[in-house]
């Protein structure tokens, strides 16, 4: 438990450090010797005591990787599961600078302006809970655009994610 903890502690600092970068790539760790197709059944829990969460979209990502996680082919269940599935996001309206280049004839001319830009960052944990270990592990961070999608765009985008669950 302690290192899963730890594990978790890692993710959520790489999550906010994620921050600093907007659409940051994700970040993907799998345990080499685990794969997707060791497991039948897997559980959720949200990180929620975590400052900077967000209840709505906490509420959604969670819908969202149970989906995922079921066109994988695993089964969802309360009790008793192989595989506890933690995470963790949060949506922040930012400040963001945007940076424009206009050739003149002598060289360069750069425009900045600031811009407000809502920012959404992910932590998603898996653990072997025979094991007691952490096997999968994914952070990042992305500007978003469109600000209300449904739930099924935000379960594609999970099936995506959930592709590098090996």
């Amino acid at each position: 438990m302690k290192y899963t903890l730890t594990l978790i502690t890692i993710g959520i600092t790489a999550w906010l450090l994620a921050a600093c970068s907007v659409n940051a790539p994700m970040d993907y760790r799998q345990s080499p010797d685990r794969h997707a197709a060791d497991y039948q059944t897997f559980t959720l829990k949200a990180i929620d005591h975590v400052k900077g969460t967000t209840p709505k979209a906490m509420g959604r990502v969670g819908q969202a990787i149970q989906y995922a996680l079921e066109q994988k082919g695993l089964r969802y269940v309360d009790n008793d599961a192989q595989l506890l599935v933690e995470y963790a996001v949060g949506v922040k309206n930012t400040q963001k600078l945007n940076m424009q280049y206009y050739p003149t004839g002598q060289g360069m001319y750069t425009r900045h302006d600031v811009a407000s830009a809502t920012v959404a960052k992910l932590v998603i944990n898996i653990n072997d809970v025979a094991d007691k270990r952490s096997i999968w592990l994914s952070s990042g961070s992305s500007e978003i655009t469109q600000q209300e999608r449904t739930q099924e765009e935000i379960n594609q985008v999970f099936v995506t994610i959930f592709e590098n669950f090996k």
